[in-house]
C-alpha cells in the first residue's frame, strides 16, 4: 500500500529563493532550463536539449505544463492535474524552479 502513496514535493513553489543560482537560472536561461529539465525526466544529468529549447521558444506556455506533468507522475506528486496545469501556467518560472530544485537538492527521495 505505502510503495504507491503520493507524497509532497520536498520544496515550495518559493523554494528557489533559497538557491540564488538556480533563480537566476532560471530567470535567464528559462528556455533552456525547461530544455534541461526534459532531458533530466529521461536520466540524462544537466545535459542541454536544444530541441526542447527550442519547442519552449516556440510555445513557452505548453512546455512547462507538459514538463509539470511528467515530473509529477514520474515522482508520483500529491498534486492533482488541475493544480499542476495551474501552477505551471500562472506560475511559470516558480514552477520550473521548482521542478529543477527536485533534481539537485537532496530530499528524502534520495535516501
Amino acid at each position: 500500500g505505502d510503495v504507491y502513496k503520493r507524497q509532497p514535493f520536498h520544496n515550495t513553489l518559493c523554494g528557489c529563493f533559497d538557491d540564488a543560482m538556480q533563480c537566476l537560472d532560471t530567470v535567464f536561461c528559462f528556455y533552456c532550463q525547461v530544455g534541461r529539465q526534459c532531458s533530466a525526466i529521461d536520466g540524462h544529468k544537466n545535459m542541454a536539449n536544444c530541441g526542447m529549447c527550442c519547442v519552449t521558444c516556440c510555445f513557452p506556455y505548453i512546455t512547462p505544463i507538459v514538463l509539470r506533468f511528467k515530473v509529477v507522475s514520474k515522482y508520483n506528486l500529491e498534486e492533482n492535474g488541475a493544480i499542476t496545469c495551474l501552477t505551471a501556467w500562472l506560475c511559470m518560472g516558480f514552477s520550473t524552479c521548482q521542478t529543477c530544485l527536485l533534481y539537485t537538492s537532496p530530499s528524502p527521495r534520495d535516501s
